[in-house]
């Protein structure tokens, strides 16, 4: 019998440290500003971090993208209904995290992240080991399907400054997909 892998298994130590310090504690704009590079997103989060002009045209790129990213995922004709709602969700979304709900925009985030999660890989977006499929394909993907599985629990840690600042590294990376 195969041992499970565990996250520690497969992730090189520079991300196994920021990784494990925004899980345990939450961290704060440093270490998110660590995490957007690893992303590859450092530019557009700290851009978007400080501007609320450049925040708004974010959120108009990442609705724009998100739509397109829908319409183009293939599904079965009984997922049609699932696109719908999630084109639904993602408005709300917006909605929320303008009206600077964090708490509600995060809520949206995290069923927009598993939606998502579910059109790209299927049913592996179900399976324990999805973060390890994940980084076999991309090690940014891998930290990303990380960032989704751990977004709730990290964010109950989080400060409303923080934790907006947590949501736009997410949509930022899905912004550039």
């Amino acid at each position: 019998m195969q041992k499970k892998m565990r996250i520690e298994d497969f992730l090189p130590q520079e991300y196994k440290t920021v990784t494990t310090d925004i899980l345990r504690n939450g961290a704060g704009l440093e270490e998110f500003g660590v995490y957007a590079k690893m992303l590859g997103v450092e530019a557009d989060y700290k851009k978007n971090l400080y501007s609320r002009e450049d925040l708004e045209l974010l959120l108009q790129a990442f609705q724009r993208n998100a739509l397109l990213l829908i319409a183009k995922t293939w599904v079965e004709k009984g997922d049609e209904i699932l696109k719908e709602k999630l084109a639904a969700r993602i408005k709300r979304f917006i909605r929320e995290f303008e009206l600077e709900d964090y708490n509600k925009a995060l809520n949206e985030f995290a069923k927009i992240l598993e939606e998502f999660a579910f059109l790209f890989f299927g049913e592996q977006s179900k399976k324990s080991d999805l973060i390890e499929y994940a980084f076999r394909i991309d090690i940014q993907l891998g930290l990303f399907c990380w960032y989704g599985k751990n977004l709730l629990s990290i964010a109950a840690k989080l400060s409303s400054e923080s934790l907006r600042a947590f949501l736009i590294i997410g949509i930022c990376y899905i912004t550039r997909l």
